[in-house]
């Protein structure tokens, strides 16, 4: 049955469906990219051969962060005469 879920579970993730799902959250993910089922069974502590897929999936992240502006709306300004003859103003 791990075959049969990991090629549903694959056949969703491309989709437009995990297109819409991961939309509903927020959008601050999208799917790219997902491989087809692997076999990667495995022997376990106990010498017995696990059967397991595996899916490679490829995510991107837009993440969207919000800081504090600071603006001015107001301005005074005034104006001096300058000298024109002494170099230090």
């Amino acid at each position: 049955h791990a075959a049969d879920n990991a090629q549903a579970l694959a056949t969703l993730f491309r989709s437009e469906f995990s297109v819409q799902l991961f939309r509903q959250t927020g959008g601050l993910i999208s799917p790219l990219y997902c491989s087809d089922p692997l076999n990667t069974t495995f022997i376990n502590g106990q010498q017995q051969y696990e059967p397991r897929r595996t899916l490679d999936i490829q995510m991107q992240i837009n993440p969207v962060v919000t800081t504090p502006l600071m603006f001015f709306d107001n301005v005074i300004t005034r104006t001096m005469e300058a000298d024109n003859a002494d170099p230090t103003q």
